[in-house]
């Protein structure tokens, strides 16, 4: 298996990394993916997911799902909901509105973060995907295959080193 530390998405999330080049970052920093979400707004369709969390089965549509670990990490803020790096819990959001109109108010209100109608939230310690149409999966900012994926809380299997706070 693969391991990640912030997020997986599929549909609008996958597409903006899809369409944002190094040599665009190089150019103009963090506003390549602004111009890749656009372009991955214009392309990207409703997807259907069926998602099991914990054993229990979710079906929903939408433009995008995300399985996040932390919250404000990276270029996107989805922290309208309390996404906990330490809590041993997995937050899933599907960004069930299909409409651009919608997904704009949507975007707005998650860098504001405050409730929208358009995002439905789950969380678990196991969480598996299946995309219909299939579709290329983003993994902490590398693209993936289109297979489904299944994710899992692995409790302290990661070491941080952190410099010694100096005091004065």
């Amino acid at each position: 298996g693969q391991f990640f530390f912030t997020r997986i998405g599929w549909g609008l999330e996958a597409k903006m990394i899809e369409h944002t080049s190094d040599e665009m970052k190089d150019k103009v920093g963090n506003l390549a993916y602004a111009v890749a979400a656009f372009k991955a707004l214009i392309k990207t369709q409703e997807l259907h997911f069926t998602i099991n969390i914990d054993g229990k089965s979710v079906k929903g549509s939408g433009l995008a799902c995300i399985i996040a670990n932390s919250g404000n990490v990276g270029v996107a803020d989805i922290s309208m909901h309390p996404v906990k790096i330490d809590d041993s819990l997995l937050d899933l959001f599907l960004f069930n509105e299909s409409k651009v109109e919608s997904l704009l108010s949507t975007a707005a209100n998650i860098i504001g973060q405050s409730e929208t109608e358009g995002i439905q939230h789950w969380q678990g310690r196991q969480i598996k995907v299946s995309c219909e149409p299939q579709e290329a999966v983003q993994c902490d900012g590398d693209i993936l295959g289109s297979e489904d994926v299944t994710v899992e809380i692995q409790e302290q299997c990661v070491s941080f080193l952190v410099p010694k706070r100096q005091e004065g």
